[in-house]
């Protein structure tokens, strides 16, 4: 949820801004189809950027647009200045803005409905929280007097702060003397920061450090207490208090093994509850991230590494806590476990490659050839990478690399272009058939099908009048060839066939190429590209 006053920040910008006159016509239409077909993900927006991921089919642009007054700029992975990614982002924005708007004035309305039930009625005389007041009230009644206070305030004012600093005061001079009683007034004034208010409120600077002090008097108790309570606090509260929770029973958790227990119980059955938050690799990492990174960490330096890993299935950890772990996934070859909290992560992400090089490099050095294997294969095809295939071809025994090497060109060449393919080939025993494979199984791969017959043509005359046929013969049976592209096929096989001594080779091809002829088709070029060729 964005808050209202950062669409707010964004009226000046996109309020009347016309998309149409702001991108073109067809971007514009392009754009409002992908906002209606719901192809834009998820928005993250602060006053001045605004960053979301735009799918379309298969593939997904990311959009950044960055507002600088009233003007707007754009930058998409696609390359393209205001293209139609970019307008369905800003649609999205102005759909938002414009709700934002009709009910603003709706929840003042209900607020000031609020604030006036909430109210003392004048029949009953208020409670004693006049300052001079409370530092002479006992210190239960201060704590408990407070709490409900910050409760039922819907912004809390300098007042309130300053009440909340004197019974802060009080507890913390309880401390030395009765430490536990002190901890259990601490998590009543926690508590009641902590409250869900109707409308979020973030506490000020003063409130923070108050807030700070709090947590200080609970991490000077030895003993864990209402680990439940706190719990929530970490998972599910405010997002200033959850985080300074999470380091308290982090540290709980880390010296006492009961309480690392039951706080596991506890992460494993909210993880698993549908009503927790969607776990989101580039969020702010909050109080969950903290909390159960500590509790992954703690199970294992105690030797539970698979209860480890089915938490980091359900809520992978903080980058600090995922390479350790990974390293031992694949030290112990667990490449199931991998496998699944990897394809948490954004392929495209730094994260992503450290955690997969550190399994695999572990799995690597603990003999585990066939779990390094299927970890490289596996992320071949997310992230056609050199390095990657590298590793693949490292870890598979020589005797079985071919079959293996097709079975992956297969299934990468089915869905994705990977030019530097060829070159890598080149360096293979097999060199020849390799790059005819590459042809054989992606011919309408255009830059890798073309880099592969060039490489093809250096090695294998023979084997590239075949390559430079099967590519002619895909472009002629295609859904949509091009001209360019065709003739420029066509024109290769001449050429090819002349150098390898088979002018005749494209003869049936080229029949195919004119019997096919749309009328489109520019045949006084492709018949002067084979003059020597008799048709």
């Amino acid at each position: 949820m964005i808050d209202e006053r950062v669409l707010l920040a964004w009226r000046d910008a996109i309020g009347t801004l016309s998309t149409l006159a702001w991108a073109g016509a067809r971007n514009s239409t392009v754009g409002g189809q992908l906002l209606r077909d719901g192809w834009v993900g998820r928005l993250r927006c602060d006053s001045d950027a605004a960053q979301c991921a735009v799918s379309q089919g298969d593939h997904g642009e990311l959009v950044a647009i960055t507002r600088k007054g009233a003007a707007l700029t754009t930058d998409c992975s696609c390359g393209v200045p205001r293209c139609a990614h970019a307008v369905a982002v800003v649609l999205e924005l102005q759909k938002r803005l414009r709700r934002a708007q009709t009910t603003s004035d709706d929840r003042g309305s209900v607020l000031a409905n609020l604030r006036e039930r909430l109210r003392p009625s004048p029949a009953t005389p208020p409670p004693p929280r006049a300052l001079r007041d409370l530092q002479r009230l006992p210190v239960d009644a201060a704590v408990d007097m407070l709490a409900l206070a910050w409760r039922q305030a819907l912004r809390p004012t300098p007042s309130d702060v300053a009440e909340l600093e004197i019974a802060v005061a009080l507890v913390r001079a309880a401390v030395s003397a009765n430490p536990e009683q002190a901890a259990v007034w601490a998590l009543r004034l926690l508590d009641g920061l902590g409250a869900p208010k109707v409308v979020f409120t973030p506490l000020s600077e003063s409130a923070q450090v108050q807030l700070e002090k709090i947590c200080a008097i609970l991490g000077v108790c030895e003993q864990p207490l209402q680990l439940e309570a706190l719990f929530v606090h970490a998972t599910d509260g405010q997002p200033q208090i959850a985080p300074a929770v999470a380091v308290i029973l982090a540290q709980w958790a880390a010296r006492d093994s009961p309480a690392c227990d039951k706080l596991t119980s506890l992460a494993q059955g909210w993880v698993e509850s549908p009503r927790h938050p969607a776990w989101r690799e580039h969020a702010q990492p909050g109080g969950a991230d903290l909390l159960l990174s500590a509790l992954i960490d703690s199970l294992c330096a105690g030797g539970h590494l698979d209860q480890a890993l089915r938490l980091a299935q359900s809520w992978p950890p903080l980058r600090s806590t995922l390479l350790p772990l990974m390293a031992a996934a694949g030290h112990a070859g667990n490449f199931e476990a991998i496998r699944q909290i990897l394809a948490r992560l954004d392929p495209r992400g730094a994260t992503f490659a450290e955690a997969a090089t550190a399994a695999w490099q572990a799995a690597q050095t603990a003999d585990q050839p066939e779990t390094a294997l299927a970890m490289a294969l596996w992320v071949l095809e997310r992230l056609p990478a050199a390095s990657w295939y590298q590793r693949a071809r490292q870890a598979c025994p020589p005797q079985r690399w071919s079959a293996v090497r097709h079975n992956w060109l297969a299934a990468v060449l089915a869905h994705d272009e990977v030019t530097w393919l060829p070159g890598a080939l080149a360096d293979e025993t097999d060199a020849a058939q390799a790059l005819f494979a590459v042809v054989h199984l992606g011919p309408l791969r255009d830059q890798t099908a073309t880099a592969a017959l060039v490489a093809l043509g250096r090695y294998d005359a023979q084997l590239a009048v075949a390559a430079h046929q099967l590519r002619l013969l895909a472009l002629c049976s295609s859904a949509t060839p091009t001209d360019k592209a065709i003739v420029r096929a066509a024109d290769d096989l001449c050429q090819i066939a002349t150098t390898a001594g088979q002018p005749l080779a494209g003869a049936p091809y080229l029949r195919l190429v004119i019997g096919n002829h749309t009328g489109r088709l520019p045949l006084a070029k492709l018949l002067r590209a084979c003059t020597e060729m008799p048709i």
